[in-house]
């Protein structure tokens, strides 16, 4: 996708924001953005993905630190 194409769907989303109240269905950004309902399933998986394994991470962190700290 080029950057003027991504500049354009970010900023129709800016102006969904404002316009509609939260949550945003799938199908509104879709049609917001004009993008397919499938791609916005996907960007969408992809991210709550990534939010997972953040998490997953900075769980095991901190694990690790109060196991470090429990031991000294």
């Amino acid at each position: 996708m080029n950057n003027q194409r991504r500049m354009q769907q970010l900023l129709m989303l800016d102006i969904l924001d404002l316009t509609f109240p939260r949550p945003h269905t799938q199908r509104l950004i879709a049609a917001f953005t004009g993008i397919s309902y499938q791609a916005v399933q996907q960007i969408e998986q992809r991210a709550l993905r990534k939010l997972r394994l953040h998490a997953e991470n900075k769980a095991l962190q901190a694990s690790q630190l109060f196991s470090k700290h429990k031991r000294a």
